[in-house]
């Protein structure tokens, strides 16, 4: 995979002298998404607090009586989602300073990640009618494991998560915004160099 990723970036660097491959580097995405993982972090620690070690084996008279239950959460999710919107929007701001050639290179790194690593998302990309950069696209799929989340929620016994999955997403946003961030600071490092 890493051959042919070096071989497509060399492909593209010889058809073209001054090319910008990717957006530049932009404080407020950078600022708002440090926000983001606060915030959803917050609704996660709560939810992990409120929720059940493990789930009641006896379906409640009212699955909705657990403090996992997914009822509990339509606020939490609905408000994930608008901040992943915004900082989708504001990703795309950018977008437009990519030159061609460089969009060319985006599209085939995501293919070949894509080959590699399998997205959840397949319906991410249908809201954006453009050309859809590598900055772009990490904030679709932040929005994807949103969207994931309250579906597994929703499929989960009784629509009922426990302490345990909880604490997961939390390892998973956190992963997420770490490879988000160290991609930005990476532009930073290059456009102050």
């Amino acid at each position: 995979m890493i051959r042919r990723l070096t071989l497509v970036i060399g492909v593209f660097l010889l058809q073209a002298c001054t090319v910008t491959f990717v957006q530049p580097y932009d404080e407020k995405l950078v600022d708002g998404t440090e926000a983001f993982y606060k915030e959803v972090s917050k609704g996660l620690i709560e939810a992990e607090s409120k929720s059940l070690e493990h789930r009641n084996p006896v379906i409640p008279l009212k699955p909705e009586s657990n403090p996992g239950h997914i009822s509990h959460y339509k606020l939490f999710y609905s408000s994930a989602m608008v901040s992943a919107n915004s900082l989708i929007i504001r990703a795309m701001v950018n977008r437009g300073k990519v030159d061609e050639i460089g969009l060319s290179v985006h599209k085939e790194i995501e293919t070949i990640i894509s080959e590699a690593v399998p997205s959840n998302c397949k319906d991410g990309k249908s809201v954006i009618t453009e050309k859809i950069t590598l900055t772009l696209q990490n904030y679709l799929d932040l929005k994807c494991l949103i969207s994931n989340w309250e579906v597994q929620h929703l499929s989960a016994q009784n629509e009922t998560l426990k302490k345990g999955n909880w604490e997961g997403r939390q390892i998973s946003l956190m992963n997420m915004i770490v490879n988000i961030q160290k991609a930005e600071s990476f532009k930073y490092e290059a456009q102050v160099n």
